[in-house]
């Protein structure tokens, strides 16, 4: 029997023909485990990903990088240099502890107790700086990733922030605009911080371990290893692929199966009311049975991938290992049990270095595929921003002029889609003329602030209004910042606040009892504190405070009483503030005295309220 094998093992390792069929026959049991494992998936389509690692992904990433490293001589470069130094002293204390094992293990064999107790020595003062560099990798590398964020959050931020005032940012994507300052940016930074080590560290103990190899083993040890690793890697990724789309069709099963039950909780009623039940009860049955079926299909393939993954990973490994390791005693009869012991430690050691690289190695693909979605998101964000500069509107005519009253000058009401609401719209609005916009829902009655404003583009016509200090806009939700009473009332400046004329302002709304909840300084989320009366109230005692020349009241006393409501209009006109309120109902008019009527078919009137009902402009 061993004769035979040992004809069988020379047949296949010395003749040409032997290696041929040696090779055809492991093609041919990868084929057919290939096609074990992809049979019985059902067709699946993949969509196109941002997560693809190709040019794309490599020119974005060049783009980004100047703005997260901005000079070799910034404080970002410095933390690399300092992690090339850590990683590469973290390799040669490595080195130094698996060679220091090997002598630990010679000293025991030889019964050297003076050796063996200097070696523990040395392995005791070692582990020192070996702790220290490995904490140092992790402290530097958070440290680069805050950096990175710093500096990505400040200029997406500046760009997005002074872009506000100009009409083009209503063709920006604001949702993804705060998906990027609030969780992209954090994640892309942590990727990038980690890609250097991630890559460097195992790529040089890969390196620096097979040349220790080379001196033991010669080049025959190393490049068996590397050979290994490398088909071991290629074979695994054959295998687990139709694993994977396997797992992308579960969890395509798995969304639909929930978007299912979704509906039936969004949309109960109008299910009930259609007797849609029995067809809403068989198509959730049959997605769950699809999404079963193929879990439990799922579970089968990765049965036999685990066993392959461990035959190969571990088992093949280890057997590879074993069969370098043994060269050194099978090569040459000129050795001694102490310095065999000695090398074999050693080689043990630098295997199971060289093993966690390549895994690290594998782990590192994960990280730069989610690097690569990070960055394309990034990456079309920032494209976005630079791109609305761009945007030429060359029928835009009108203008704004800074004057003491507001006025509109054959303007025509344009969206930023291009309907034209209301044409050559011309009106007044002087100091003590409280004005009431009116109209049903949806006419357009914001569309005249978002003008006013310059929030939309002025394709015609001229619009005068005063500067911003002197023009305050309040709504429904108003906008009330984290932070103190005191940054609240001096918001959007940071001026020293009068505390008194703050208290009298809340005094004014009812609210001065907020002072006995909360201190002037003490930082707090508004939004949850108060309810939607007192936030409102709050936001009226800043316009109390300020006392502007306008203000625009968009159905900002909705949640407030008649009486309190009554009050603080009173109290705004006796201190020279003109109201200018966007509002529905009739009950608001007699706190104004002229009314810019607008309707749905986009015709206005402006006139004074009078029982003549006298009009000024139409």
């Amino acid at each position: 029997m061993e004769s035979f094998f040992h004809k069988a093992i020379l047949f296949f390792s010395k003749s040409v023909p032997g290696k041929i069929s040696l090779v055809t026959g492991c093609l041919g049991l990868l084929y057919t485990i290939r096609w074990i494992l992809g049979r019985g998936i059902p067709k699946f389509t993949d969509h196109p990903s941002k997560t693809s690692i190709n040019t794309t992904f490599i020119r974005q990433l060049l783009s980004i990088i100047p703005i997260v490293i901005p000079s070799t001589t910034s404080s970002e470069a410095l933390c690399i240099y300092s992690l090339s130094i850590l990683v590469v002293f973290r390799t040669i204390l490595s080195i130094f502890v698996s060679t220091l094992n090997g002598k630990l293990l010679k000293a025991i064999v030889t019964l050297n107790s003076q050796q063996f107790f200097r070696r523990i020595t040395q392995l005791a003062i070692i582990s020192i700086p070996s702790s220290l560099v490995n904490s140092l990798l992790d402290f530097i590398t958070h440290k680069l990733s805050i950096r990175f964020r710093v500096s990505l959050t400040k200029c997406f931020a500046k760009k997005y922030l002074c872009g506000l005032e100009d009409f083009r940012m209503i063709y920006l994507d604001r949702q993804l605009a705060h998906d990027i300052l609030t969780e992209e940016i954090d994640m892309f930074s942590t990727c990038f911080s980690n890609l250097f080590t991630n890559v460097t560290k195992p790529v040089l103990d890969i390196a620096l371990f097979c040349l220790k190899l080379k001196d033991i083993l010669g080049y025959r040890g190393p490049l068996i290893v590397l050979a290994w690793y490398s088909f071991s890697g290629f074979l695994l990724n054959i295998l687990n692929a139709p694993v994977n789309r396997l797992n992308r069709i579960v969890h395509q099963y798995n969304e639909v199966y929930r978007h299912a039950q979704s509906n039936i909780i969004d949309f109960g009623e109008e299910i009930a009311f259609l007797r849609g039940i029995p067809w809403e009860k068989d198509h959730t049955n049959n997605v769950l049975n699809e999404m079963t079926t193929n879990t439990e299909l799922l579970i089968h393939k990765k049965f036999m991938v685990k066993t392959i993954n461990s035959i190969v990973s571990k088992y093949g490994a280890l057997i590879i290992a074993q069969l370098v390791m043994s060269i050194p005693a099978f090569a040459s009869n000129n050795w001694s049990i102490p310095v065999l012991s000695k090398d074999y430690i050693k080689t043990s050691s630098y295997f199971v270095n060289i093993s966690k690289a390549t895994a690290r190695l594998r782990l590192t693909y994960r990280n730069i595929s989610s690097l690569s979605a990070y960055t394309s998101i990034i990456h079309e964000g920032l494209n976005n921003l630079n791109g609305l500069k761009k945007l030429n509107f060359p029928d835009i005519s009108g203008k704004y002029i800074t004057s003491e009253n507001i006025q509109f000058e054959n303007v025509s009401v344009v969206t930023p889609e291009g309907q034209l609401l209301f044409e050559n719209m011309n009106f007044l609005i002087e100091k003590g003329h409280h004005t009431v916009i009116q109209g049903p829902h949806g006419c357009g009655k914001s569309a005249v602030f978002r003008i006013l404003g310059g929030l939309w583009p002025l394709y015609s016509g001229t619009v005068s209004s005063p500067d911003r200090d002197n023009l305050f806009y309040l709504c429904s939700v108003p906008y009330l910042q984290h932070g103190s009473l005191e940054e609240i009332f001096a918001y959007p400046h940071n001026s020293e606040i009068d505390k008194q004329r703050l208290f009298e302002s809340l005094k004014t709304v009812r609210l001065e009892k907020l002072l006995e909840r909360y201190s002037l300084d003490s930082a707090e989320d508004w939004k949850t504190a108060l309810s939607p009366k007192h936030q409102q109230l709050l936001s009226l005692a800043r316009v109390v405070y300020h006392h502007p020349k306008f203000v625009i009241l968009d159905e900002c006393t909705s949640s407030i009483s008649i009486d309190l409501e009554s009050e603080i209009y009173q109290h705004l006109h006796s201190i020279g503030v003109t109201t200018i309120t966007l509002s529905e109902r009739d009950s608001i008019l007699k706190f104004h005295n002229f009314v810019l009527k607008l309707s749905t078919e986009g015709t206005w009137n402006y006139y004074k309220i009078s029982h003549a009902d006298e009009y000024i402009f139409s």
